[in-house]
């Protein structure tokens, strides 16, 4: 039942934060304009992708927090976080120092319209939201995260984007400056520990930082993840900084309405295999032929979800965006081939998920860190040779082409040298979800749908889920019988 709890809270959670999130870009466009829509996107997928900087330590600590976990060791619990806090508090030093390198050279960097006045104290406002987290609550997320407790910290993440969007909202139809609505971010997140803090002294009194285990242990792959890391940071932040630098902020709006789209159904999907997660690392820390039967389950759900979502985007992502940019005319969001290859990222993204994560789990982190280097520097050369001839087309091309190599290796790693068994399993269905994605894509290129207000639209996106649905869920019967009846049970039945 934890399970089932962390998963429909994480849903829930997401959803109220999805709808709020297509409610406050319409509103910063309409009252602010493209440019200053742009420069906030582009800084909050900056920041949000320079906080992956920690998730090397993140992973690395819940790696290492899931046997004490398992075997009720609490004083193994507390050494564990000690060193991690540790680490925490070391990289928080260089992020601050990042946020402040940025706020003096971006306002000279972007190509904005807006004063270097504004630019430096969004930029700072922005940074120092991380720093809180960094310093403080990071650490607590990841004991709760591998307890698996992620209920708690979806109410939390709830209550602090209600606030947040609260005040996104009510200072923007003001049009109150933009940077007070940034001031207001940064004191959220002064709540956001505040409450966390409540909670880990009411239930967590036992847990003592001890200042020997800082010098005695060391978080296993460390370095690897972090490295892993900030190649995912350069490669994940590369298509909206190079649209800025290279184009404008206004072309980078563009990028962003549809990014927006596609990186709140990955949210959504994270919500729900963040909230299960420790389900993998328990099994594996029990045995390998019982994590084999759980990593199957998870490929093919996830694998299936994003292919069944991604798909529906394909069809529907051009209408909804012709209703969202109603009435703007700046610049033109209207790009038919683009709603096709954001899909193409987030599949190849989404079908190397769990075994990325194995890879983490079995000690193989530090060869996967320079491949994601590879990855990250691909991803640049290619976006600089392609972006000045193809544009936005070009900066996604450059993207899916990067991707493609990471998602090999993975897939071979976790196959054939971890779980020691064929790759055909795990190809096959990577290759007909990608195959089924691309032709219905294609029919909504040459058949678009039309769509004239959101009311219809809600109704065309219940039509087109289902029927995309009830094709995939089909496919994956197909393709993968026996593990399609294990998940349909334990979905029916309880998780645990």
């Amino acid at each position: 039942m934890g399970a089932k709890r962390n998963a429909v809270t994480g849903l829930i959670t997401q959803l109220i934060i999805i709808a709020l999130g297509l409610i406050v870009p319409r509103i910063m466009i309409t009252n602010y304009g493209s440019d200053t829509n742009g420069l906030t996107n582009t800084l909050t997928q900056i920041f949000s992708y320079i906080a992956l900087f920690e998730a090397g330590i993140g992973q690395s600590t819940r790696n290492a927090l899931y046997k004490p976990i398992t075997e009720n060791d609490r004083d193994g619990v507390c050494k564990i976080l000690s060193v991690s806090r540790k680490y925490y508090w070391k990289i928080t030093k260089y992020y601050a120092a990042i946020v402040v390198a940025m706020a003096l050279l971006l306002p000279f960097i972007l190509k904005t319209n807006l004063s270097a006045k504004t630019v430096f104290a969004v930029v700072f406002f922005e940074g120092m939201s991380g720093v809180v987290r960094f310093m403080f609550t990071e650490n607590w997320m990841q004991l709760l995260t591998a307890e698996g407790k992620g209920y708690v910290q979806a109410n939390i993440t709830l209550m602090g984007c209600l606030l947040t969007y609260g005040i996104k909202i009510v200072l923007a139809c003001m049009k109150i400056n933009i940077v007070a609505i940034q001031f207001g971010f940064f004191c959220v997140s002064l709540i956001r520990l505040a409450v966390y803090k409540i909670y880990i002294d009411k239930n967590y009194s036992w847990i003592k930082y001890d200042i020997k285990a800082c010098d005695e242990t060391e978080l296993p792959d460390k370095n690897a993840y972090v490295l892993t890391e900030v190649a995912w940071t350069v490669f994940s932040s590369t298509d909206m900084i190079l649209l800025s630098v290279m184009f404008s902020t206004a072309l980078s709006s563009v990028y962003s309405v549809y990014n927006m789209i596609y990186s709140n159904i990955s949210v959504l999907m994270s919500a729900i295999y963040t909230s299960l997660l420790y389900l993998l690392g328990q099994a594996y820390s029990e045995n390998i032929k019982k994590y084999e039967t759980v990593h199957d389950e998870f490929e093919l759900l996830f694998m299936t979800a994003v292919a069944v979502l991604m798909s529906c985007c394909s069809l529907l992502a051009i209408p909804f965006v012709q209703l969202y940019t109603k009435g703007v005319t700046d610049v033109n969001y209207i790009y038919i081939f683009l709603p096709t290859m954001f899909g193409l990222i987030q599949i190849l993204s989404w079908d190397r998920y769990v075994t990325g994560n194995l890879s983490g789990i079995a000690g193989h982190a530090k060869m996967v860190s320079k491949i994601s280097v590879i990855e990250a520097a691909s991803n640049i050369v290619l976006s600089v040779l392609l972006a000045p001839r193809m544009g936005l087309y070009g900066i996604t091309l450059a993207t899916v082409i990067s991707l493609v190599f990471k998602l090999a290796y993975l897939t071979y790693l976790g196959n054939v040298v971890i779980l020691k068994r064929g790759i055909w399993s795990s190809l096959s269905k990577i290759l007909c979800y990608l195959g089924t994605y691309l032709v219905i894509s294609f029919i909504g290129i040459i058949k678009p749908l039309k769509i004239s207000s959101f009311a219809r639209f809600i109704l065309y996106g219940f039509i087109t889920l289902t029927l995309v649905m009830v094709v995939f869920i089909i496919l994956a019967y197909i393709i993968d019988r026996k593990t399609f009846k294990i998940l349909a049970k334990r979905i029916g039945g309880k998780m645990h």
